[in-house]
């Protein structure tokens, strides 16, 4: 099977290129204002986009909407971005990225921001992958950042302090009977906390107000049972031999556990896989050298990350990677009185999945069985076919 780990990984490289999330209704302005209804490839989006792809009917050509050309766009019940030209805080806001720089370091940029709330007050919020920074406005008042700032304390080296200057931001511009000055004390700087503020704000004038809500319906958890066959080869080499075993079938039964992602349409997935394996007997193969038969069982626990192409009948094709570390239980398992003891490898796998039921074709990267020796060592890789049933999805 040496060519099975190539075949595997240029099919996973492919399904993840081509992954297709459906088109869904939605709109465009363009720079001089005029608004086209047509269909948005919706992504779900964690990061703010720089640009999108959109079809003016539901068959028609792909078109690439981006800052050059697109005033404002959204999709039907789900997200709306406007495009901004303004100061944004560029600090990073990873640990090892910190400065002693209590100010925020501002840049004027063009990006597309996304709309949380409209009404008497408008909330909006920018998320790149080093910072996320939320934006406000009044009526028909300039868009402005609401500052938020973490920086080191001079001559800690590690130690942090936070520049907090939205809340006082708010304070100024938003204080109504409603709400109190421990409103305001008591706010984070997070999406959660600043809608309840505005909405609050809102409430205290007839001016409607639209909270802009993602349609898409949240996934957290997913636990299936996933039981298959391996048909696996095994060679044992140590010094003096190299022992080439017979290929055969082998079993498993695992246990997939996903915590799945809040972005991009419930599509990608971390898990975890507790598995059963078990391999049955199998001789050498030569008439004239005679050595011990072998089989051995044991359990591995593999972490992994996990992508979906949702079709248009309800179905999904799957792709996934996994790493297992080498941490397992083997029973005792033995090679003539030496210990079985499975070390690390690697997984790649796709397959098809429709309501509760699954099947995948999975191929597991050569596994050394002797880790805990010097002088022995194993070829033993497997491809797997694995039917998988989901019992818990919510």
């Amino acid at each position: 099977m040496r060519y099975s780990s190539t075949f595997f990984l240029s099919l996973f490289l492919t399904f993840t290129t081509y992954a297709q999330i459906v088109y869904q209704k939605g709109y465009i302005i363009d720079n001089q204002g005029i608004k086209t209804e047509c269909f948005i490839r919706n992504i779900d989006w964690k990061k703010n986009p720089q640009s999108f792809k959109y079809k003016l009917t539901e068959n028609g050509e792909i078109v690439t909407g981006t800052l050059e050309n697109v005033k404002e766009f959204g999709v039907e019940n789900a997200s709306r971005f406007i495009k901004i030209n303004t100061d944004i805080d560029i600090s990073s806001d990873l640990q090892q990225k910190l400065s002693y720089e209590k100010q925020p370091i501002l840049e004027n940029r063009t990006f597309f921001l996304r709309v949380l709330i409209t009404g008497e007050a408008n909330l909006y919020v920018f998320e790149d992958k080093e910072f996320i920074r939320f934006f406000y406005s009044k009526r028909n008042k300039a868009i402005t950042q609401l500052i938020y700032k973490r920086y080191l304390q001079e001559g800690s080296g590690t130690e942090t302090s936070i520049n907090v200057s939205y809340k006082q931001q708010l304070m100024n511009d938003l204080i109504t009977d409603k709400l109190s000055k421990i409103d305001f004390e008591t706010l984070t700087y997070t999406k959660e906390s600043l809608e309840r503020l505005f909405i609050s704000y809102n409430q205290a004038f007839d001016t409607p107000q639209t909270v802009v809500q993602s349609n898409v319906k949240r996934k957290v958890l997913a636990v299936s049972l996933t039981p298959g066959l391996s048909y696996s080869n095994l060679s044992i080499i140590n010094d003096f031999n190299s022992i080439k075993y017979s290929n055969q079938l082998e079993y498993r039964l695992g246990c997939q556990i996903e915590a799945i992602l809040p972005f991009n349409m419930n599509k990608w997935s971390l898990y975890i896989e507790p598995t059963f394996h078990l391999s049955p007997k199998r001789k050498f193969e030569s008439s004239t050298i005679s050595y011990p038969d072998i089989k051995f069982k044991f359990i591995t626990l593999p972490i992994g990350f996990k992508g979906k192409s949702f079709l248009k009948n309800g179905g999904n094709i799957f792709y996934h990677t996994n790493f297992d570390f080498g941490v397992n239980t083997s029973f005792n398992s033995k090679f003539a009185n030496i210990e079985i003891s499975p070390a690390s490898n690697f997984a790649v796998g796709v397959g098809y999945g429709k309501n509760k039921l699954s099947f995948e074709c999975r191929y597991i990267s050569n596994t050394n069985l002797f880790k805990k020796y010097q002088f022995y060592y194993s070829d033993y890789d497997r491809i797997q076919l694995i039917l998988g049933y989901r019992l818990i999805y919510k």
